[in-house]
């Protein structure tokens, strides 16, 4: 098997994990930020020692949706947007670690980049939570589809609360982004792994295909 290919069928497992790892990292280097209080983005915030490792972090899990290997079409059209939306977060930071929100706070005073950052992330966030509420109606697996119904119940109640957290710029928001982000990296798992059965399914004896296709279905 070549590198690439084990790349692609293992990217929502280690685009996560790099990304997840990286805003522990680089919390140690931004000692007043809180993870409670903060989001993720803060950690990548022009002038902060943080920014070089949470920027990686970003480009990785963006890459990582670029590159993952999903039989669905329309699965695979939202994690490519996600990757691509992450890419864009990543790159246009946030000119503080509060993360200045213009769609939400009228009085903060905003960059050109905050603006980018803030439809990049916006637009990541929305892909992030169709994911597993698509993967429920589309053919698939039963264990799959079945596996994805706590975690899209668990996406889309954390979104709504992350939401009202933000807008009201608690001091909570960055826990309840986070809380968010668990089922989305969950799902990427369960995904990954779903498609790494097809997958020897498919290299069965008589070479058939499973009904239902990949997981990513």
């Amino acid at each position: 098997m070549s590198g690439v290919r084990i790349l692609r069928r293992s990217a929502g497992l280690w685009g996560p994990a790099v990304f997840g790892s990286a805003s522990v990292v680089a919390a140690r280097l931004q000692p007043q930020y809180s993870h409670a209080g903060n989001h993720v983005s803060g950690l990548a915030a022009r002038g902060e020692r943080s920014a070089p490792v949470m920027m990686a972090g970003f480009t990785v899990f963006g890459l990582a949706g670029l590159l993952m290997d999903v039989e669905d079409p329309v699965t695979r059209r939202l994690v490519r947007i996600a990757g691509l939306a992450t890419l864009v977060a990543g790159s246009a930071r946030c000119s503080d670690p509060e993360c200045p929100a213009p769609f939400v706070d009228a009085s903060a005073e905003v960059e050109p980049t905050d603006v980018g950052h803030s439809v990049a992330s916006v637009s990541a966030f929305l892909c992030w939570l169709a994911l597993p509420i698509v993967s429920l109606v589309r053919p698939g697996p039963t264990w799959y589809r079945r596996a994805c119904a706590p975690l899209a119940f668990a996406a889309l109640l954390a979104f709504a609360v992350n939401t009202v957290a933000t807008q009201r710029r608690s001091d909570r928001r960055g826990a309840t982004q986070r809380a968010f982000l668990a089922p989305v990296f969950l799902w990427y798992a369960l995904t990954a792994a779903g498609q790494e059965q097809a997958i020897v399914r498919r290299r069965g004896p008589r070479g058939g295909c499973p009904p239902g296709g990949g997981a990513g279905r």
